[in-house]
Parts: C-alpha cells; structure tokens; sequence
C-alpha cells in the first residue's frame, strides 16, 4: 500500500500517511507549472528519505534518484507499506564495535568522505541551505541579507543577490517559485520570487522570523515565531499568493509556541514547536487532528520521513525519534516513539555494549542522503560541537564526523 490510511473489505482500518488525500477541500485551488508539488515520498527503494511539500526535489522530493534499496537491515514484513508489527526495521540494532563515538576523533573526514570545495561568497553567517536537484543547485541564505544559487556540479557561484538589509531565515525552492523567509524587526516576511518571469512579491503578516516552508496542495505554507501556520494560495488571475488561512492556538488548534519545523507528507503535515510538542493536520480539511505533547523534552528542530511510514525528528533535547502510523483514523501518529537516540540507559543496558552518553548537545538540524551504496545516512549539527555527525540508518551506526563546518560564512561540500 502507498496511500493513506484506507479501510479494508472487513472495515479494518489500516493506517499510513502516504499518498491520497489531494487536499482538494480547503486549499483546493491548482495554476499552472505547480501541480507537482507537495506529495512529499518517492516511489523507489525503501533506505530514502522524504521532505514533504515536494520541496524542489524532484519527482516527490527524495533526497536522491532512483530506487536504490541497497543496505537494508530490516525485514519489511511484506508490501503493505508499513511491515507487519513484528517485522520492523531493526532501529538501533548491529551497530559498529569500539568506544562510544563521543571517543572518536572528530577533527579528521570518514574514509569514505572527500572534501570537494569551500564555497565563498556570505559576508556574514550562512542561515539555511536548500537543494533543488532539478536544477542540481544549492541555495544559502544569509544573515547579511543576501542569497546565493550554486552549482552542484562545478561547486560554482550561479547567482547571487541582496534580497533584504536584514537576515533570510529559511529558503525553499519549488514548481518554479522561490520562497524565502525573511525578519525584519518583530515582522516575518515571506518574500515570493517567480522564477521564470523574474517579479516578486512580499507575504507579510507573520510576527517574528518565518523558521519554516513547505509547499503541498498547491499551497504555500509558513511556520513563525509567533505560534502561528500561515497558508498562502496562489491566486492565478493577479499572479500571486494571497492569505487563505491562519492555523493557531485559537484558529484550528494550532501551536501555543513558536512553530520551528514544519513538512508534508502525503495528505498529512506535521509541525514541532519550541515546547516539543508535535502536531499533525489533514490538509485535505485544514484541521489539526492529533497533538503529541510531550513527543520531545525540548523544540522540535527537524522532521523528515524516511522508509515506507516512519518519521524523524529531532530536538535540542539532544534526541532523534522514530515515530510509525497510528492503528485508526484518529490517531495517525502513534503517540510512543518506535525508538530514541541516543538510547536511554535502561535500553542500551538491556542490549549490551557501550552506553550512550547522556549529557548530549542539542540538535540544531538533521539532514538526510545516500552513500554511494545507497546505504541512508543522517548528518546531524548541535549546539556544541564544530563538526556535523553522520549516522547510518537504520542502525544508528556511527559513520563519523565532517569536522570544521561550524563556519560563518562559508559552506563546505562534501561528497
């Protein structure tokens, strides 16, 4: 199964966030060079990862093409799309021998990892990247005010402006559009770039920095500062995104906290907020229609799919979490984790081994790839350390570090 959660012949509900539910109720709307977006998984191997909103990442926004497969330590239990409740992936299990990775050495690359170039060009701190393998380009952000595209393939300056004299907070490139969140004073503003006819327009009514994008149903949406998802449809006769509705506390059961992640998957998004709470909303009817309160100690930095059903986020509690589909209609989220890391000390314990160290850094942002085997690898940044941490799903394996990345105002690639 790829779709949502759908009932069977003997109305037994089996769940799934993936695929159905086009949203064609509230943010119904469609315009042209658009209709791509938002569907958030990719229909190939299962080691891969998902940003939803489609993101620019091609066809379903995979972090990479092709349907690998490869480097599986799971059984899937089947095709269902989920795997059978004894049958899932071994989260955490046949990691590496040796001392904790904290003893590691973190001022030397990984074997398998070349440093390809420094690219240059940010006056002051890089604030956000994005990658659009469409057009195999980077895009940074700054908090000098200005944006840069980069081309992947020559590691070359493509294009570069000064969008505001203040900072850019987050950028997503999508269906021809350039999204970018900007802060000006206690205004978050979302300025809107079309790509192909060269114009621009600005959405404001956000209070604060503008921390996360995401892009589903043919429609823009914001995460601020001041609690609050914003949705922006795209209005084809003036040619632009106009207001269609804000999601918080007192609108739709939103967020009592500043929204700091934000992702679509298939007819569902999900939300994480500075307190830790995790949000879930049908897009199809613009509701909020499960809250995990306590899902993390901490704000929710990161949220990314990976595998057929799982989620994936991270805190500046220090901690990933895995979370699968929920059993019926109303709860789409299981409300445990299927697994923490690093593990608690009652888990590794009862596994043997190393323990994990507990005092951790907390988790600033999580991305997710492939090795040249096709095995998924999550780079980690925290608060604390100048490198970013590479682990090996679904293990959790200790792939090592990409030192002296902590940079200001330079990106390092890396392949």
């Amino acid at each position: 199964m790829d779709g949502g959660g759908y009932y069977n012949r003997t109305n037994d509900y089996r769940g799934g966030w993936r695929g159905g539910g086009r949203g064609a109720g509230r943010y119904g709307d469609r315009y042209d060079g658009y209709q791509q977006g938002g569907r958030g998984y990719y229909q190939g191997g299962r080691d891969q990862y998902y940003d939803g909103g489609g993101g620019g990442r091609g066809r379903g926004g995979s972090y990479y093409d092709g349907g690998r497969g490869r480097g599986r330590q799971y059984d899937d239990g089947g095709h269902s799309g989920r795997g059978s409740r004894n049958s899932r992936y071994n989260w955490g299990r046949g990691r590496q021998s040796g001392p904790p990775p904290a003893q590691r050495r973190r001022d030397t690359l990984p074997d398998d990892v070349v440093q390809l170039t420094e690219l240059k060009k940010h006056e002051r701190q890089v604030t956000c990247l994005y990658y659009d393998p469409a057009t195999q380009q980077l895009y940074s952000g700054s908090s000098d005010g200005s944006i840069c595209a980069w081309s992947c393939s020559s590691g070359q300056l493509t294009h570069s402006d000064i969008v505001a004299p203040y900072g850019v907070d987050s950028i997503r490139v999508e269906g021809g559009f350039m999204f970018v969140g900007l802060s000006k004073a206690d205004e978050g503003i979302v300025k809107v770039y079309n790509l192909q006819t060269g114009t621009s327009h600005q959405l404001t009514g956000h209070k604060g920095q503008v921390y996360g994008l995401a892009v589903a149903n043919n429609a823009l949406f914001s995460a601020g500062q001041d609690c609050s998802i914003r949705v922006w449809q795209y209005n084809e006769t003036a040619g632009i995104f106009m207001s269609q509705a804000i999601l918080n506390a007192t609108n739709g059961d939103g967020h009592r906290h500043a929204v700091y992640s934000l992702t679509v998957l298939g007819q569902y998004m999900f939300s994480g907020d500075r307190s830790g709470a995790l949000k879930v909303w049908d897009l199809a009817q613009g509701l909020c229609v499960q809250t995990v309160q306590r899902a993390h100690d901490n704000a929710i930095t990161s949220i990314t799919g990976w595998g057929e059903n799982y989620l994936l986020t991270s805190s500046m509690d220090g901690t990933i979490k895995v979370w699968s589909p929920g059993s019926s209609p109303t709860v789409i989220l299981n409300t445990q984790p299927e697994f923490r890391y690093p593990e608690d000390d009652t888990q590794s314990s009862s596994r043997g081994g190393y323990r994990q160290q507990q005092d951790i850094p907390g988790i600033v942002t999580m991305f997710g790839s492939a090795d040249p085997a096709g095995r998924s690898v999550l780079m980690l940044a925290t608060v604390r350390d100048r490198s970013v941490k590479l682990l090996e799903l679904p293990a959790f394996a200790d792939r090592g570090n990409l030192p002296d990345v902590s940079v200001r105002n330079e990106v390092m690639a890396t392949s």
